[in-house]
């Protein structure tokens, strides 16, 4: 008796654990930030439609000034996002301006996803 009453509680313990554990969502949700010159580049497009196609990626467009994209990049809150510039765009301001963006998604001074920056001196690279 004593088996099975032990047996039962263990059982009904698993199960309890099981139900009460957080989900973990296996999607991750990913961005591409680009400027507009740069999208209306046949040979850069192809690269932000590869990333969307391989990540399901969401494509922000910013015309003149990274900050436009602000705004829907918090709201979003991407797990990665993907900042495609020309050589020309990606300067010392450019980088420093999407670290200053990336900490700033929430009220918290930390970097809210994993970032990177795909350049090179043409799109073949």
């Amino acid at each position: 008796m004593k088996k099975t009453l032990f047996l039962f509680i263990f059982i009904l313990v698993l199960l309890t654990e099981n139900v009460c554990s957080p989900v973990v969502v296996e999607d991750k949700v990913y961005a591409v930030v680009v400027s507009k010159s740069t999208l209306s580049k046949p040979g850069w497009k192809k690269i932000v439609d590869k990333l969307v196609e391989k990540y399901s990626a969401l494509v922000l467009v910013y015309k003149d000034d990274l900050r436009e994209v602000h705004f829907n990049l918090s709201r979003l809150a991407p797990d990665y996002v993907c900042f495609i510039a020309t050589l020309n765009e990606a300067s010392p301001e450019f980088v420093k301006s999407v670290n200053r963006l990336m900490r700033e998604l929430d009220s918290d001074p930390y970097v809210d996803a994993i970032w990177a920056i795909l350049t090179g001196y043409s799109y073949e690279d």
